[in-house]
């Protein structure tokens, strides 16, 4: 197999980002958090004002839920430091111990092997009224996708997929060519 040229890096590097978005899509369908099981941490920020984060993880998505709230503190949760469930591309910062409002953050990432796109949604409540946020999410109809890449993980992904498309295309050409051979065609047609 000799390596392709220029231009064809280009395309199996293109053909390995849209296997990459498609394999992450389809992980948005077949995963289910409901089957995972949740990090928690609790961490109280002030007198009557608190934050909890949950983290459920799957092989091929991941889910943290920030929530910081003013009130009883319900339970029992695992005291600890919530901020060290929360991974770089979820853009969730820990609250101001000071701010009264209710914030919940859920930040999604989906892909395999590497986490390679996100999407974020931000519910903030104060003084009777909500407020919803969304951001980095694709809506095609009732389906909500990732729109976000993480850039890490999309370029290993894109890659790893440029790697397979080219390796299985390489070994399809090798085939056909023997194959003609074998019937005694030319091997380059």
């Amino acid at each position: 197999m000799r390596p392709p040229g220029a231009l064809g890096i280009c395309l199996f590097l293109l053909a390995g980002a849209v296997i990459n978005v498609a394999v992450a899509w389809t992980c948005v369908w077949v995963g289910d958090f409901g089957s995972a099981t949740a990090l928690e941490l609790y961490a109280p920020l002030g007198e009557n004002h608190h934050w909890t984060v949950y983290r459920w993880n799957l092989s091929a998505g991941t889910r943290v839920m920030s929530t910081c709230w003013r009130g009883v503190v319900g339970g029992p949760y695992n005291r600890g430091r919530p901020e060290t469930l929360l991974p770089a591309w979820a853009g969730i910062t820990p609250p101001d111990p000071v701010a009264p409002a209710r914030l919940t953050t859920v930040s999604e990432a989906w892909g395999f092997p590497m986490r390679s796109l996100a999407s974020r949604t931000g519910t903030q409540r104060t003084a009777g009224r909500k407020t919803t946020t969304t951001s980095k999410i694709l809506r095609l109809g009732a389906v909500s996708l990732p729109g976000a890449p993480i850039f890490s993980g999309f370029a290993i992904n894109s890659f790893l997929y440029a790697l397979v498309v080219w390796v299985v295309g390489a070994l399809a050409r090798d085939m056909r060519r023997a194959l003609r051979r074998r019937l005694g065609r030319s091997a380059t047609r």
